[in-house]
């Protein structure tokens, strides 16, 4: 979907409910300087909206699809909403996916994506980043509840009702009015993560060969780098050890099964290989081969030869080994 500079522009004038798990630093996707740096920096005149990546094509070219399914699931109709919802502070707004038609409440539109904790059918165990997008949709346009709208890997449709949450709601308002007045207003750019580490790159691609005493503030973040290392390595032995316990506890059991969780130690499929360097010299020799031969029994020697039995030949078959996946129900954050 291609959007108009207008809609660009809007986006500018406030922080949007898809940046809100950005700005509180839980989004596997973008950082809250990144969020920033969208806001401060003007569209040049002559801007044209970037190709978008083939997931998020896919995601908006299906939510027509979700829709049809949710109203074949509800009966309940939906229709895109006009424009933008904008909170009361001026800061948050929505653009959301669906309204109900003669109900209350959204529509928001997912697909699901391999590594996303979702909870089961019917609940609101929604993955960490989207719970407070939906949060802050339903602070700007009010209603007991929205649902979102989930088509799980293709294979199934399912939908997760999540209620407005009063405080939850008053604590998003107080910090990202905060926020954008600090930063956006203030013109500060926030504190850079992991996330920006492309950004550090690009702004400083080389050294220019000085040396500089640490200040007492980057002796500080020095000494927790060094801690986090610590920390890490240690954490890193743990999980090793408590890995092994529970491997050698499942013993040959295929998945462990419990209150919040479950543990795959499945087999994987036997996988093949080609070496097609060896088959093609095979091939190359057996050519060489029959050109040595009298122009007579060239033409037998080649009907004779057989590809598939020279890659048979060739082909090597490695056994599946035993992939260890826990993965745990995320609650709302």
């Amino acid at each position: 979907m291609t959007h108009p500079r207008e809609w660009h522009e809007e986006r500018r004038r406030g922080i949007g409910a898809s940046d809100v798990a950005a700005v509180l630093g839980i989004s596997p996707w973008k950082s809250p300087a990144q969020v920033w740096r969208d806001k401060v920096t003007p569209l040049p005149d002559d801007y044209v909206e970037p190709p978008t990546h083939l997931k998020l094509w896919l995601g908006t070219r299906l939510e027509e699809v979700i829709a049809e399914l949710y109203t074949a699931d509800t009966g309940i109709n939906l229709r895109r909403p006009p424009g933008a919802y904008w909170h009361r502070n001026g800061v948050m707004f929505a653009n959301l996916d669906f309204i109900r038609l003669n109900h209350s409440g959204h529509v928001e539109a997912k697909v699901a994506s391999f590594g996303e904790a979702w909870g089961e059918p019917g609940t609101d165990e929604v993955p960490k980043h989207y719970y407070p997008q939906v949060q802050a949709q339903l602070a700007c346009r009010p209603a007991e509840y929205a649902e979102m709208a989930v088509l799980w890997h293709g294979q199934e449709f399912r939908r997760y009702p999540v209620p407005m949450d009063d405080d939850y709601v008053a604590d998003l308002d107080e910090y990202l009015t905060s926020w954008w007045n600090q930063y956006v207003v203030g013109e500060v750019e926030p504190p850079l993560t992991a996330m920006d580490i492309g950004e550090v790159k690009r702004r400083f691609p080389r050294d220019d060969e000085t040396e500089m005493v640490a200040t007492p503030e980057q002796t500080l973040t020095v000494d927790e780098l060094r801690l986090a290392r610590v920390a890490t390595k240690a954490a890193e032995r743990v999980e090793g050890d408590i890995e092994v316990a529970i491997r050698a506890a499942m013993g040959t059991a295929a998945k462990l099964v419990g209150p919040g969780f479950n543990i795959t130690y499945r087999t994987s499929k036997p996988s093949t290989s080609v070496s097609w360097e060896q088959v093609a010299a095979a091939w190359r020799s057996a050519i060489t081969d029959a050109r040595l031969m009298p122009l007579e029994q060239q033409a037998a020697f080649l009907d004779g030869l057989d590809l598939d039995a020279v890659e048979s030949i060739y082909t090597a078959t490695k056994e599946g080994s035993r992939v260890f996946r826990p993965t745990w129900k995320e609650h709302k954050g």
